[in-house]
């Protein structure tokens, strides 16, 4: 009898349907840190800083010969070597993944296009050097819109076997928006969001870099006194666009910018050639976010066909709930966060 069960669980973890949304209850409770039997989990070797393809380096989980995942972390400081980045990394590598993490100027907090040549290159090495399999990309917050773009690259837009994103943005615009007005704009609505103080400290600082240089110094002046007065014409679109507090009015102040800073804003939008993404979408957003406009997530949703959207209530970004969520609100986001999870080993399966 105990033989026979024996036998009913392994075909059953035979099945790749069954055998993936196994391995997700364990890839998910090991990346939020909970100790999790894996009695099927591969040995992994980890290699650090390795130089997988020119300008690229970053670290190396494999498990032997598997599938292929580029796993981008956020503006985190640590990048890579972020706690929550590792264990991610290792619980899908336990999961018979192979994942590469490449060091992002990001953890900089600043944009820069170099990122996103790293993830291409990241995601073309990958396929080499597993015999042309295609590559599975998985981003978390900004990092996670980053891998979009590179994403719709046609260098590997062929290549992908998916994009799952956390928390991430469709339109740097949007965030600008929800930053400065404490609101966005979807289908006609004002959404409020909240988000934190932090924040537009980083957006006025972004901002002042991808101004002119000869405005760059003005513009940071005016932006910490509140006063305009002196800035040239172009400083002076970008200041009353960063201290404009109607969401309403955010496309018309926009549309003022000057050239190069609303090219720069649309170069590192997901949205701007979204329809180049041939690979599924798979996109988690937190309803209170405090980093990206949930609005955000329904766009993203809008704009691919077939992609598919968890929307959790307790997450904090990309954090899991904190202390004094309710139960239900704990088993409710580990179940939406399992579903995104299983979807992402599925498509490897």
């Amino acid at each position: 009898m105990v033989s026979a069960a024996v036998l009913l669980v392994a075909a059953g973890v035979a099945v790749p349907p069954v055998r993936a949304r196994a391995k997700a209850a364990a890839v998910l409770a090991r990346s939020i840190g909970i100790a999790f039997p894996r009695p099927f989990a591969h040995r992994v070797t980890v290699r650090r800083n390795v130089r997988l393809a020119p300008g690229v380096e970053g670290d190396l989980y494999t498990p032997g010969r598997a599938p292929p995942i580029v796993l981008l972390s956020g503006a985190t400081a640590q990048g890579k070597d972020d706690p929550r980045v590792v264990r991610v990394a290792s619980s899908l590598a336990g999961a018979r993944r192979v994942v590469f993490t490449p060091q992002l100027e990001l953890r900089h907090e600043t944009f820069q296009w170099a990122d996103v040549e790293r993830i291409v290159r990241s995601v073309l090495a990958l396929r080499a050097m597993e015999g042309g399999v295609p590559v599975g990309v998985v981003g978390f917050s900004y990092g996670g819109s980053l891998g979009l773009v590179a994403a719709e690259d046609p260098r590997v837009a062929g290549d992908l076997a998916f994009v799952a994103v956390f928390g991430s943005f469709d339109d740097l615009l949007g965030v600008v928006q929800g930053i400065t007005t404490g609101a966005t704009t979807f289908r006609g609505r004002v959404v409020p969001w909240a988000t934190v103080p932090e924040a537009r400290t980083i957006l006025d600082r972004g901002a002042v870099q991808l101004a002119d240089p000869e405005d760059r110094a003005a513009l940071a002046s005016a932006l910490s006194s509140g006063d305009r007065t002196g800035l040239s014409p172009s400083a002076a679109a970008i200041f009353d666009l960063l201290e404009n507090r109607d969401p309403t009015r955010t496309d018309a102040l926009a549309a003022r910018l000057p050239p190069s800073f609303r090219s720069e804003l649309a170069r590192f939008s997901p949205a701007t050639d979204i329809a180049r993404l041939r690979a599924p979408l798979f996109v988690m957003q937190s309803k209170d976010d405090p980093a990206t406009p949930p609005t955000e997530a329904l766009r993203l949703r809008d704009s691919v066909p077939g992609a598919r959207l968890i929307v959790l209530r307790y997450f904090q970004h990309v954090n899991p709930p904190g202390r004094g969520t309710p139960l239900f609100g704990n088993l409710a986001d580990a179940w939406g966060a399992w579903r995104f999870v299983s979807w992402i080993v599925s498509a490897q399966e």
